[in-house]
């Protein structure tokens, strides 16, 4: 603009003392604009996702009453929402211009190009800040429920379960892992009837999947999804799990006393309301054999005085004396040998578990087993 009203070397000397001053602004402000901006750049890397559902949605002929009350909800002002959305999207490409190192400087030097972008972001704010939260909030509901109609693409074996709220009861044929691949899955029958179940068996022979694929197939079915099974009953109960529990170095708890915690709460919810099913993962191995086994005991006893339903999984074949207690069943996983390979079936059978796999998994990696 100097070059234009003066030329010649006043006009260029006016020039760099305006581009002089204004970096010299622009550098002044700058820790504060990063800080503005790094906030900006992170929300930037799901935005694009968020404006794309909701440009789709705008488009989009819902035949559910719960989609068509989101719809809305989302929409209910017009396009606001979509208009909204769409100049945060172009500021923040404008923002993204700053980060290229040949147009920072003379973007700052000539424009302030920062400091416009920070005057847009208020501007913004002020127009639509309000509403950010609940839009974001409505777009996330709607996209769980489109990632719980994927299943009825993405898998062959899929049925909508039956909730029955007679009984204690959950019954399933052909139960798999909804995010196992078809084509390795293997399908296990669940007949739970008011009862608790002790599951042993060796190493990697599913046991742990098979808690798993019960408590994710159950979440998907009280959220009004298909579940992965042929057919599926199940009661409406809490789900309380005790799975993958670690120590907390920075607190100063083992793994022993957090697990401890969580079991503790799975009983007093129990103790609350029976309507529940527990999902235990190898019951307290941060412990010693003698304490794993008598800690285990006295929690399937309170569970079972207490009427809940769920499944233990342990290699302590100890627990399975307690089937002689009402409610409680073993069952088990269980692997078989092949020229000189370990293999599952990754299938439930009644009853305890007789072989283990240890030391031939320790021989097979290298590891020489010097006493037996």
């Amino acid at each position: 603009m100097a070059l234009i009203l003066f030329k010649g070397t006043l006009g260029f000397k006016l020039a760099f003392l305006i581009i002089a001053i204004q970096l010299l602004i622009w550098v002044m402000g700058l820790n504060k604009i990063n800080e503005s901006f790094y906030e900006i750049s992170k929300f930037k890397s799901g935005f694009d996702g968020y404006y794309n559902l909701l440009k789709l949605i705008e488009n989009e002929e819902f035949k559910s009453e719960l989609l068509k009350e989101l719809k809305e909800k989302l929409f209910e002002t017009g396009n606001q929402s979509l208009k909204g959305m769409k100049d945060l999207n172009k500021i923040m490409n404008k923002i993204n211009l700053r980060f290229n190192t040949f147009f920072m400087l003379p973007l700052n030097g000539i424009f302030l190009w920062d400091y416009q972008c920070i005057f847009h972001l208020e501007s913004w704010n002020e127009k639509y800040g309000d509403n950010i939260e609940m839009w974001l909030s409505l777009i996330g509901e709607l996209e769980s429920l489109i990632s719980f109609s994927v299943l009825m693409h993405i898998n062959d074996n899929i049925t909508m379960c039956e909730i029955n709220d007679k009984s204690l009861k959950i019954k399933a044929i052909n139960l798999g892992h909804p995010l196992i691949n078809s084509s390795i899955r293997v399908c296990n029958d669940l007949n739970m009837d008011d009862e608790i179940f002790v599951i042993t068996g060796s190493n990697m022979s599913g046991k742990t999947t098979f808690l798993r694929t019960i408590g994710i197939n159950l979440v998907l079915a009280y959220n009004g999804a298909p579940v992965c099974a042929k057919n599926m009953v199940a009661s409406k109960v809490q789900i309380y799990t005790s799975m993958r529990i670690s120590d907390d170095l920075k607190n100063g708890v083992s793994t022993f006393y957090a697990e401890l915690v969580r079991i503790k709460q799975i009983i007093d919810y129990s103790n609350k309301n029976s309507k529940m099913i527990f999902l235990i993962d190898e019951i307290f191995r941060g412990t010693n054999s003698v304490d794993r086994i008598t800690g285990a005991k006295n929690v399937l006893a309170n569970l079972n005085k207490l009427g809940a339903i769920g499944l233990i999984t342990t290699h302590d074949l100890e627990l399975c004396a307690l089937e002689t207690k009402n409610r409680i069943k073993n069952f088990h996983f269980a692997e078989h040998y092949n020229e000189n390979k370990i293999l599952f079936d990754y299938k439930l059978k009644s009853g305890r578990s007789t072989s283990t796999n240890a030391k031939y998994l320790m021989k097979m990696i290298g590891i020489n087993i010097l006493e037996e």
